[in-house]
């Protein structure tokens, strides 16, 4: 548990909420969380005693949930602070939770696929710090909202204030993603990547207004200034170069060769900002950089992206590194998915009220950025020492419980080799099953290392 609790002090340490034995009982629920990711409180605990004392604080109203993401996004902000310029994937997702009781202050979500039960949950937002080599910084900002009832059906018809609409989880989430970088890492700038659901004209206004880098994928067919529309308009541009990308073909592992083209121009676009056809006109000039398959085999979708942004992309090299920077918007999705079903589970959570659901929840969001954080630096950085990441017992109780392994007690293992040992404990089969270790495996072999690293310390203990 050591690691895991230098982890959970410097994440949650500096909690203001209100009490030091309340910041002091959340650092000890992150610890365990980390140790033995779970849904479930219960399985998460391990003795009575600490199942008692977690319950009480996630069901204690006097516990600010937003005060124990600020904790959280602070020590993202900090991590930041040693970098010029972090990406930023801004993303929504849902979290689905079986509603048997009519579980209170949870929105709806809709009916289980059968039709047999309702499911209760949260539209959750999130923006995720990610540095140029995709390794997961943390979470940034994170903004919850509850469905209750289906709002109008045309955005025309939608006069109800920003912070009243749905749509304006993406400009609070952004807003507070800034507020955590100007207290912890004040030199560091956000370049942010959105995908199709953050092309709304109060995103577009905030960035022109707040002067922020941000790129997102355009979903609308906007009118420009003097009248025409802007996809119309993007196809008389020159292309400014062609390159080839892998991509997937669909869910699994399997990819394809994309050869695609480039084009690159600066657009003014027509925006009506304030909700509703009735809201104020305004003109913001954006780059717009199209990217477009140009041949394909006979059945396969061609990709083609309308990216809007702040940055420069007058030129091809520009274009690409706003193509490339987008691309690793992906990571969020990862990120939801270790946080909702793969590492933490959270969707398995039987709390009942919506206000203990999302104090454990939150918690559970930092467990996950962790986990993916280490999935990322075994495959981008391997060579950085393993010693960054993990305490001296996690290593070597994995060299110990690896059977062959060439390695002793104490040797200085790369992030790579020690999460290589950590992948094969929880069953990695080797890269013929598709890939590098992904985080669930790593995270079930995490598991019988820090078993046998707690063994390591009570060894020690009685030899003194």
């Amino acid at each position: 548990m050591r690691g895991a609790n230098k982890w959970a002090q410097r994440e949650f340490g500096e909690a203001k909420l209100g009490d030091d034995r309340r910041t002091g009982r959340l650092v000890e629920l992150a610890a365990a969380f980390a140790a033995r990711p779970r849904g479930v409180v219960t399985q998460v605990m391990t003795t009575s005693a600490s199942r008692e004392g977690a319950f009480r604080f996630v069901e204690n109203d006097a516990v600010s949930v937003g005060a124990i993401a600020a904790a959280s996004h602070r020590s993202t902000a900090r991590r930041c602070s040693s970098k010029r310029e972090v990406l930023v994937a801004v993303d929504q997702s849902s979290l689905a939770l079986t509603d048997r009781v009519g579980k209170s202050g949870f929105g709806r979500i809709g009916p289980s696929p059968d039709g047999s039960r309702r499911t209760a949950g949260f539209q959750v937002m999130t923006a995720l710090a990610i540095d140029g080599g995709r390794v997961t910084m943390g979470v940034l900002g994170q903004q919850w909202w509850a469905r209750q009832a289906k709002g109008p059906r045309l955005w025309s018809a939608d006069d109800r204030p920003l912070e009243d609409r749905e749509s304006g989880l993406w400009r609070r989430t952004i807003e507070q993603a800034e507020e955590a970088l100007a207290a912890g890492a004040p030199e560091t700038r956000a370049w942010y990547q959105l995908d199709r659901g953050g092309d709304t004209a109060d995103v577009l206004e905030l960035a022109v207004d707040a002067g922020l880098r941000l790129t997102v994928r355009s979903a609308h067919d906007r009118r420009l200034e003097d009248g025409r529309h802007l996809r119309r308009a993007m196809k008389r541009s020159p292309v400014l170069g062609r390159f080839s990308l892998r991509v997937r073909t669909g869910r699994g592992a399997e990819t394809r060769n994309a050869h695609l083209s480039v084009r690159a121009a600066r657009v003014r676009l027509s925006l009506t900002c304030g909700g509703g056809k009735h809201g104020d006109k305004r003109i913001v000039e954006f780059g717009c950089v199209h990217v477009k398959e140009t041949r394909t085999a006979h059945g396969t979708d061609a990709l083609e992206w309308w990216l809007l942004t702040t940055a420069e992309c007058d030129r091809f090299l520009d274009a690409m590194n706003v193509v490339r920077s987008y691309r690793l918007r992906w990571c969020v999705e990862d990120f939801h998915r270790a946080w909702k079903s793969g590492v933490c589970n959270i969707e398995k959570s039987q709390l009942q009220s919506a206000n203990a659901f999302m104090r454990w929840a939150t918690i559970g969001a930092a467990v996950a950025a962790r986990s993916e954080r280490l999935k990322n630096l075994a495959r981008t950085e391997p060579d950085r020492p393993a010693i960054e990441e993990l305490s001296r017992d996690e290593i070597d109780a994995a060299i110990l419980l690896t059977e062959g392994c060439r390695h002793r007690p104490g040797d200085a293992l790369t992030i790579a080799q020690a999460v290589g040992l950590i992948a094969d404990l929880g069953g990695y089969t080797g890269k013929s099953s598709g890939g590098p270790p992904g985080v669930r495996v790593i995270q079930r072999g995490f598991e019988d290392v820090l078993t046998a690293a707690r063994l390591l310390q009570a060894q020690r203990r009685m030899k003194k």
